[in-house]
């Protein structure tokens, strides 16, 4: 039985070892059998209270008596009360009586710092290759300090853990000046809060500060030397060493707390000079205009600039720090809960972040896991822009040009965008550039055509708007662009192995947008065939695992209205296109369809025009729905990086009549291929791109048998992954004019294995297939008269001459 030990007075004198019910209390005439821990030279001593066995001092000795800190509700060993004083002799052997202490082994209650301790421990064990560190709120509610600098989590993690250990939740919270001094940290500039404790302020019941040591006076410290702290220990004003990671590694804050900032004044001169610096912060929603009088509430504007700010100009590109929130054990009237979420969410979208709701060790490790593993890079493309051709004159470029873009993660999630912009007469890259503008004189935000693309960094520019989006987009990745075209009302297919089926009309989103009970808004049938747990790659989920990847699929995400009911809203993202490469087909004037591919596993097609862009369909191959959850939940275990509909795209107009344009009985057939995704070809009929169909598809051996294998269509048991383009060209076949499409045979993923050459068992030949049916009518390695067999895999895409200059190749 738990017994609590409750004394007005905690420190009493005991000169022999007594027995008490589940704990002991120590006390002896000696002091070398004594249990303590010296915190000063000479006798006087005192039994540290420790929240596990590693523990933390919580005591500083302040000439004659030692000063403990109160620690509330969070750490229950202590009293709730203020800070005490207690006088003792130095003949006088002392002892802290707390039933937590003698009874910490078998303590079932878990107060909410170990909660955190645990949660932070456990996240650091499971993910490895982060850089990570801690800065801990200060005493005197002065901002921070550096509680460990960031350093690999396999160095860092035993002394990080260690810490957690010493700290409690007994201070302020100084929100923006907190982040203020964690922008000085990244900057490597001169430290505000964080040396503090070389004056006069006492670092109550916490460790020493990283670089710094106890100082001629007792409660005071000094810097030593530690270069990863600072760059000169021996000046006056110490400069950070800012950490080295942020040079070449996504850079992230976690920002934990109540969400109400208190005692949180003493930076917002710096602060307002900060955002005043930004030319691209009055571009930005939701983000109020800094108020200099009381910066209490400037977490949203410190957070922006953390962001959107490069905070490295010595270096090259911009280097910039995401700030994600969590927040809770909100005990408080549910109006200033409210608040305090609020707050939160604010200032994790002002920073580029997702706010966390913590209330238990499962939302905390959960969130801790999500944060650590989807930290935001630097925006790439591997691909080419895409410039719109003129359907009526083939050699001229329109001024449309189009980019996608995504974004590398420590996950399987990357994100991905597809954005316009214009070709400019010097073929400069232009987009809509916003400008400054004064809201206290009652001027709106506005825009001037101009260059989006930043010289320096060679990203664009932050204050740049695509000709898609209603708010200035920079470089980030999923700000703006066609990502945020999807709407509630999507037109999603799979297939059945033969043709497509379409998962929209499966799911019925009710005319309130109020989400129902399981599987209320979904057919049996997409539920038990379509979109199975098998088929999905989730056979032990539960129900609700697969109903939340079901929408995830189906473009759904979920809100609350005013009335804090849960309800349906459009999931606005869109996943890598690594490797696809966008290819627009003109229909006629004004319409004009570009598709594209992502990992996910979607085939995308989107109309481009400024006045109706959107998605016309969107596509997953029955082997592909297994790669879908990887994104939806990026903890799902996978070793490697996750592909999709990866590979290149072509087309054929069947133009009956050589008009250019899409009418009469014309086809238009796509072919698009997977590369990495799997070794399927898929012909789609998109004459009417509003209503898809699979004109054909061919499959070669699967290697990854963690997707929907297929059977392999006979004739192509030597394809390997479809790199390959299919390039259409007109041909003579037995006496008459055929469209036919060539393609090679494919990468074979034993040479993934670079220690040893060997010959490939897939991927060593050239196709050549019908345009309009995909019948095999060649294949190298078997009809072609060769003096040696090939013996090597092909990835690359097939040139077709026409040698004799007679129209056919």
């Amino acid at each position: 039985m738990y017994q609590y030990l409750a004394y007005d007075d905690p420190f009493t004198r005991v000169s022999q070892q007594t027995d008490l019910e589940n704990g002991l209390i120590y006390g002896s005439t000696s002091i070398d059998s004594l249990p303590t821990v010296d915190m000063e030279d000479g006798d006087s001593r005192i039994l540290q209270c420790e929240m596990d066995r590693i523990g933390g001092y919580r005591y500083v000795w302040n000439g004659g008596y030692y000063d403990y800190m109160s620690n509330r509700d969070v750490d229950i060993p202590f009293s709730d009360s203020s800070s005490n004083d207690h006088s003792v002799s130095s003949y006088h052997y002392n002892i802290l009586l707390t039933g937590n202490y003698l009874n910490y082994l078998s303590f079932a209650i878990e107060s909410r710092m170990d909660v955190v301790r645990r949660a932070v421990r456990d996240v650091m064990d499971e993910t490895p290759g982060i850089n990570i560190g801690i800065m801990p709120f200060d005493a005197d509610g002065d901002g921070a300090y550096i509680g460990h600098p960031i350093e690999p989590v396999s160095i860092a993690k035993d002394t990080i853990s260690a810490r957690l250990n010493m700290y409690s939740a007994e201070s302020l919270t100084p929100v923006s000046e907190a982040l203020y001094e964690a922008h000085l940290y990244f900057a490597g500039k001169e430290a505000d809060a964080g040396d503090d404790a070389r004056g006069t302020v006492v670092w109550e019941a916490r460790p020493n500060p990283v670089g710094m040591f106890t100082g001629d006076n007792e409660g005071e410290y000094d810097a030593e030397p530690d270069e990863r702290v600072w760059e000169d220990p021996d000046a006056d004003d110490l400069v950070y060493s800012p950490p080295s990671s942020l040079t070449c590694t996504p850079s992230k804050i976690l920002f934990f707390s109540d969400g109400e900032p208190t005692g949180d004044t003493s930076a917002d001169s710096e602060i307002d000079d900060l955002i005043r610096d930004l030319a691209a912060y009055q571009q930005i929603p939701d983000v109020d205009y800094l108020d200099t009088t009381n910066c209490s509430q400037c977490g949203e504007e410190i957070a922006y600039y953390l962001a959107h700010a490069d905070q490295r100009s010595d270096l090259a590109g911009i280097q910039t720090v995401s700030v994600d929130t969590m927040g809770g054990f909100f005990d408080r009237r549910e109006s200033d809960e409210e608040e305090a979420i609020e707050f939160l969410t604010d200032m994790a979208e002002a920073g580029n972040g997702t706010f966390y709701t913590a209330n238990n060790y499962e939302e905390m490790k959960d969130g801790l896991s999500d944060s650590f593993t989807n930290v935001n890079t630097d925006p790439s493309t591997f691909i080419s822009p895409t410039v719109a051709v003129s359907s009526y004159n083939s050699l001229r470029v329109t001024e449309e040009i189009y980019y996608t873009v995504f974004q590398p993660a420590e996950s399987t999630a990357w994100r991905g965008n597809l954005k316009r912009y214009k070709l400019g007469s010097e073929g400069q890259i232009l987009a809509d550039i916003g400008q400054d503008f004064d809201p206290e004189n009652g001027e709106s935000a506005y825009y001037l055509e101009g260059d989006a693309i930043d010289e320096d960094s060679g990203y664009f520019k932050l204050e740049a708007r695509s000709y898609w989006s209603d708010e200035a987009d920079g470089y980030y990745v999923d700000q703006g662009g066609m990502a945020h075209r999807f709407t509630l009302e999507r037109n999603i297919f799979t297939d059945n192995g033969s043709a497509l089926v379409s998962i929209s009309d499966e799911i019925s989103v009710p005319g309130s947008g109020l989400v129902g009970s399981l599987f209320s808004h979904l057919s049996s049938l997409l539920t038990d065939t379509l979109l199975s747990k098998d088929l999905l790659g989730i056979s032990g989920a539960s129900d609700e695992e697969q109903e939340d990847l079901i929408n995830w699929i189906g473009g759904l995400s979920t809100g609350t209205d005013d009335d804090d009911n849960e309800i349906f809203i459009a999931r606005e993202e869109m996943e890598d296109p690594l490797h696809s490469q966008p290819l627009i087909i003109n229909y006629g004037p004004g319409d004009r369809v570009l598709f594209m591919g992502t990992n996910s596993g979607y085939l995308h097609a989107f109309r481009v025009e400024l006045d109706n862009a959107g998605e016309v369909f969107s596509y997953i191959p029955r082997p592909l729905l297994t790669s879908p959850v990887y994104y939806q939940d990026p903890s799902s275990d996978l070793d490697d990086k996750a592909y999709g509909m990866d590979g290149r795209l072509s087309f054929w107009h069947k133009d009956l009549d050589y008009n250019n344009e899409v009418d009469g009985s014309d086809k238009v057939y796509l072919y698009a291929g997977m590369r990495r995704g799997g070794s399927s070809y898929y012909a789609l009929d998109v004459t009417d791109p509003e209503n898809p169909s699979i004109a054909w598809q061919i499959h070669g051996p699967y290697q990854d048998t963690n997707k929907n294998v297929p059977s392999v269509t006979t004739g192509f048991s030597a394809l390997g992954q479809t790199w390959s383009r299919m390039v259409p060209a007109q041909i003579r076949w037995d006496g008459a004019s055929r469209v036919v499409l060539f393609f090679t045979g494919g990468y074979d993923t034993d040479k993934d294995d670079q220690s040893v050459r060997t010959a490939d068992d897939l991927g060593a030949t050239l196709y050549m297939v019908d345009a309009e049916t995909g019948a095999l009518l060649w294949n190298a390695s078997i009809n072609a008269t060769l003096s040696h067999s090939m013996q090597y895999s092909f990835t690359t895409d097939p040139i077709v001459l026409d040698r004799d200059n007679d129209g056919a190749s």
